[in-house]
C-alpha cells in the first residue's frame, strides 16, 4: 500500500516527503491544517511542549502566541525572578525563553524558536513562516528591524533618573520608531508581508502591545497610534479566537506594572 501511494504521488509530480504525506491524507500539497501536518510540533513524543519565560510579554511572547495558535497542548512555565536568580542552570545558555520538546530537547533563542514553531502553525492553510524564499526574507527583515529598535529602547534601562529615563523612551519611540514604523506603515497592505498572515504580523502584534502594556515607564497607551495600517493588522491578529482566549485567561501579570488586558484592546 505504501509503495502504491508513493508511486501515485510520484506520477502526480509530488516528491517532497511532507507533500507525499499530505497526498496520502487526501490533500493536494503539504499546506494542510496544523492538526494534520505538524512537522515540527507533533513528532517529538507524547508529552506536552514547555515554554519557559518570565511572567512578562517580552521575548517569550511570540513563541507563546504561536503555541496558543497551534492547537497543541503545551505547558506555560512562568519563571519567577526569585527562581531565576537562584538557579539558571536549567537553561541552555543561561537565558530565556526556552522551549523544551517532549523528547527532552531544549531549544533557545526567541526568534529561532518562533521560526521553528511558525513553520508548523497554519492559518487558512498557509504556514506562518512562508515557504517562498523572498517572503521568508521579508518576514525576517521585519523581525530583525524590530530587534534593532528594541536594542535602542533597552538602553534606557541603564538610566537612573526616572524623568530622564521616561523622556529617553518617549524620544526613541517618537524619532526612531517614527522612522522604522513609518517604513512598515508605508509598505504594509492587508498584512505585513504579502496577502496572508505571517510571523511578521505576530511580531507586530506582540511588540506594539509590549510597548503599551505598562512595562515601559513613560510609554502610554496610544504611543504608536499614528500608524493606522499597522494598528489595523494588530487588531486583526488580536481578534483571533485562540489569541483572545489566551489573554483572557491571563489578566494582570505578576511582573510589576504589566497588564495583559492591554493586548485585548487589539
Amino acid at each position: 500500500m505504501h509503495n502504491q501511494i508513493a508511486e501515485a504521488a510520484k506520477a502526480s509530480g509530488i516528491t517532497e516527503v511532507d507533500d507525499v504525506v499530505a497526498f496520502a491524507l487526501g490533500f493536494k500539497s503539504a499546506a494542510v491544517p496544523a492538526r494534520l501536518r505538524r512537522p515540527c510540533l507533533k513528532a517529538q513524543g507524547d508529552d506536552d511542549m514547555t515554554l519557559s519565560y518570565f511572567d512578562l510579554p517580552a521575548l517569550g511572547e511570540p513563541p507563546r502566541l504561536l503555541l496558543a495558535l497551534s492547537g497543541e497542548k503545551w505547558s506555560d512555565h512562568r519563571v519567577t525572578r526569585k527562581e531565576w536568580n537562584a538557579d539558571k542552570t536549567f537553561s541552555k545558555y543561561g537565558q530565556m525563553p526556552m522551549l523544551t520538546l517532549p523528547n527532552g530537547r531544549v531549544m533557545a533563542q526567541s526568534t529561532a524558536i518562533s521560526r521553528y514553531l511558525a513553520k508548523g502553525v497554519f492559518i487558512d492553510a498557509s504556514p506562518l513562516y512562508p515557504e517562498d524564499p523572498m517572503e521568508a526574507f521579508c518576514v525576517d527583515e521585519i523581525i530583525e528591524t524590530f530587534a534593532d529598535f528594541h536594542k535602542g529602547l533597552y538602553k534606557s534601562m541603564a538610566i537612573k533618573d526616572q524623568a530622564e529615563k521616561e523622556a529617553a523612551r518617549q524620544k526613541h519611540v517618537s524619532e526612531e520608531g517614527g522612522k522604522i514604523f513609518g517604513v512598515f506603515e508605508k509598505a504594509a497592505t492587508e498584512w505585513m508581508v504579502g496577502d496572508k498572515m505571517t510571523l511578521a504580523d505576530i511580531w507586530l502584534f506582540y511588540y506594539f502591545n509590549f510597548l503599551q502594556c505598562g512595562f515601559w515607564d513613560g510609554l502610554k497607551a496610544g504611543c504608536v497610534s499614528q500608524f493606522p495600517k499597522l494598528n489595523a493588522i494588530k487588531k486583526k491578529v488580536g481578534a483571533i479566537d485562540a489569541i483572545k482566549s489566551y489573554y483572557k485567561a491571563l489578566g494582570k501579570a505578576s511582573w510589576p506594572g504589566v497588564d495583559y488586558t492591554a493586548f485585548l484592546d487589539a
